[in-house]
């Protein structure tokens, strides 16, 4: 069964090439364009991993990242077991790097614009692939 990777962010033209590169490389992909609709695709996709984009309207991802993280406290446990999923954030370099780095909970980060290679890199390494 392929690996789920779930990508939130609402930037459609990403969202359409990370989709694109991605089920080429194996992956089955979901998506969401928010940071609220990735909280709630989290609960119904389990992905194994997710990419994240850092700032999007509605819910950040900085915000999103804390409310998975705060899963582990349900008394669901297959709700407690979401909260353990590595989330890769994606950001433009600029005012928000600082919060990523604050930011707890989060596996890797990667800038925009990226290339494959290095979104590729980053989610087999998070995978153990």
């Amino acid at each position: 069964m392929n690996k789920k990777i779930l990508v939130v962010d609402d930037e459609e033209h990403i969202v359409l090439v990370l989709r694109k590169f991605l089920e080429v490389s194996g992956y089955a992909v979901f998506v969401a364009s928010d940071g609220k609709e990735g909280f709630e695709r989290v609960k119904e996709v389990k992905p194994d991993l997710i990419l994240m984009d850092a700032v999007m309207p509605n819910q950040d991802g900085y915000t999103t990242v804390r409310k998975i993280r705060a899963l582990k406290l349900e008394q669901d446990s297959e709700l407690a077991t979401l909260s353990a999923i590595p989330i890769i954030v994606m950001t433009a370099q600029g005012p928000h790097m600082q919060d990523i780095f604050e930011l707890e909970g989060i596996s890797a980060y990667i800038t925009k614009p990226f290339k494959n290679d290095e979104v590729l890199d980053a989610i087999r390494g998070l995978l153990g692939e």
